[in-house]
């Protein structure tokens, strides 16, 4: 009976949506179940998570020290109903995770790895923050494997690199509200509810009455101010104008990952495995150069001369084994 979910309809209707709209139906509808009373089968439920993706944690790709983050399903703030029916993950975990990350002096590199439609726009400006934080200590590869929608694009776009895979999808950039009407149902139920209020607009757009003209009004503008903070941080993000991001970034659609590239929403097209490839490589060629900037520094203050460094570098000596041999000759210049 509809008195029966008034509270989950509330708590829907006072949030602001950065996800994709096929899967916020699937989510409102999943609560209306819910809070019916009626249950979800449980071999629905296993079918559910045997299908998601779940998040279990950075993960360290060997040679490079890369962290591989995990950002797989519905993110929103302190997740719990919907992490246990569809998977998601925490915005205030993930950020936490990306912090530490961030100030871990082993890490050279950390990729993303996005199979998002998105969640609640709440925490999301937050979270976008802490990436541009890690971005500026580090190298941050954003990869959509295989969707990176609303409020999961909304982040990504704020790495260092934003890859999509061939078949990866990005953008949805936009936010909803919904208000439920469910004045009709009590009416049918001979039910008629009262609402007692102190305060011009208290209990506006509750789901006893039809949406007030004032009441719509309030709810557009707060979608209007999510969206501008959300075409911003983009627009900064992906290096463009707002007016840019908001004619030709999907337009509240996702794309393909072609049509991601040809508009600037990502930089290449790539698998996950390509990136953590490129990035390992990218780290060695960094060691290799910071190795022989040493042994030629070390070569100059002995007074070697540039074949002697020469040498060094590429007989492939350590910086250890580089400082010990020049030692023992100053050492014997010296004796």
């Amino acid at each position: 009976m509809p008195w029966r979910y008034d509270a989950v309809l509330r708590s829907v209707a006072a949030t602001v949506w950065a996800i994709d709209a096929p899967k916020g139906r699937a989510i409102l509808e999943l609560l209306r179940i819910r809070a019916t009373g009626r249950r979800i089968p449980a071999a629905e439920i296993r079918r559910v998570k045997a299908e998601a993706k779940h998040a279990t944690g950075p993960a360290l790709a060997a040679g490079g020290a890369i962290a591989i983050v995990p950002v797989y399903g519905v993110i929103a703030p302190r997740m719990n109903l919907m992490a246990e029916m569809s998977g998601g993950i925490s915005a205030e975990d993930l950020g936490r995770t990306l912090t530490t990350i961030a100030a871990d002096p082993s890490v050279s590199s950390i990729v993303l790895d996005i199979d998002s439609p998105g969640g609640a726009a709440t925490g999301i400006p937050e979270l976008a923050t802490k990436i541009r934080a890690a971005a500026a200590k580090k190298r941050v590869v954003a990869v959509t494997n295989h969707l990176a929608a609303s409020a999961a694009y909304w982040l990504a776009s704020q790495a260092t690199e934003l890859v999509s895979t061939p078949s990866g999808e990005v953008g949805s950039i936009g936010v909803y509200m919904v208000h439920f009407d469910e004045s009709a149902a009590y009416t049918d139920a001979g039910i008629r509810p009262t609402i007692v209020r102190a305060g011009k607009y208290k209990a506006e757009g509750n789901p006893f009455e039809p949406l007030g003209e004032d009441a719509g009004a309030e709810m557009q503008r707060v979608v209007n101010e999510w969206h501008s903070r959300f075409l911003g941080d983009v627009a900064a993000g992906r290096a463009t104008t707002r007016e840019n991001v908001r004619a030709n970034f999907g337009r509240g659609r996702t794309v393909s990952s072609s049509q991601a590239l040809r508009a600037g929403m990502i930089d290449r097209i790539a698998t996950l495995d390509d990136v953590v490839s490129d990035l390992r490589t990218r780290a060695i060629v960094n060691r290799e150069r910071q190795r022989a900037s040493a042994i030629a520094a070390m070569c100059r203050a002995a007074g070697e001369s540039a074949a002697t460094e020469d040498l060094l570098i590429q007989s492939g000596m350590g910086e250890g084994q580089a400082e010990l041999e020049l030692y023992v000759r100053r050492a014997t210049r010296s004796a």
